[in-house]
């Protein structure tokens, strides 16, 4: 969580007005968005973490690149599981785990602490 706050401060994360939505219901909306739904896919392929082994699937590279592509998309919005219905409930915590808890997207930005590469900023 620490890389992805240096990454999009709270300002950014937070829509002026309005309550955080559901996580669930957050990847529902990019998924029917054609701009933003090709963005996370590729971000849950490149950052996904493997189940048997607890390791991330990807490389670090790979997964760096598709945190940057899902940067200032709805994606990035603080969201939450608080007032999720109970059948609801374990999608939407994957959903945030997959997005603001992701171990992946720390190890891919430790191995640059504090910048960037520009070669990965376009």
């Amino acid at each position: 969580m620490v890389a992805q706050e240096k990454l999009h401060p709270s300002c950014a994360r937070k829509p002026a007005g309005s309550a955080p939505m559901l996580c669930s219901r957050l990847a529902a909306a990019c998924k029917e968005d054609p701009t933003c739904r090709p963005r996370l896919e590729f971000y849950e392929q490149a950052c996904a973490v493997d189940s048997d082994t607890q390791r991330c699937a990807g490389s670090t590279a790979e997964c760096r690149r598709a945190v940057l592509g899902i940067l200032g998309t709805q994606l990035r919005n603080l969201c939450t599981c608080a007032a999720s219905d109970p059948r609801e409930t374990f999608t939407c915590m994957d959903w945030q785990r997959i997005l603001w808890y992701n171990p992946c997207v720390g190890e891919s930005f430790a191995m640059q602490p504090g910048a960037i590469p520009k070669a990965e900023i376009s």
